[in-house]
């Protein structure tokens, strides 16, 4: 699957050219923009338009999506982590999402 994160392509380095390494390391963010279906993809709005509205005002636009492209990042390098002979695609902001309600929960006691 294109775009989507292997977790064995960045955890073992398999690749031999510089290009090729740019590419995998790309898919630390092209994979939260990739869903599995329609209802995957429904739920992640969902979350998102009823928390990512009151951490955005509080982070205000850029900050806020810094940190959501932290939060996926993170998500994404703790999945290589966990599982890094996994050969299975990665893909959804499911792990970013996470994040805005970590952040939604830290701002918003």
């Amino acid at each position: 699957m294109w775009f989507a994160l292997v977790p064995a392509q960045i955890a073992h380095l398999q690749w031999t050219r510089p290009a090729t390494a740019a590419a995998a390391l790309l898919t630390l963010v092209s994979s939260l923009f990739l869903h599995a279906g329609v209802l995957h993809l429904a739920g992640n709005m969902l979350y998102l338009l009823v928390f990512g509205p009151a951490v955005e005002g509080r982070l205000g636009h850029a900050r806020f999506l810094g940190f959501y492209l932290a939060a996926g990042i993170i998500a994404c390098l703790t999945m290589v982590t966990m599982a890094p002979q996994s050969l299975i695609p990665v893909i959804g902001a499911s792990g970013a999402i996470a994040g805005v309600l970590g952040g939604y929960f830290v701002l918003h006691p």
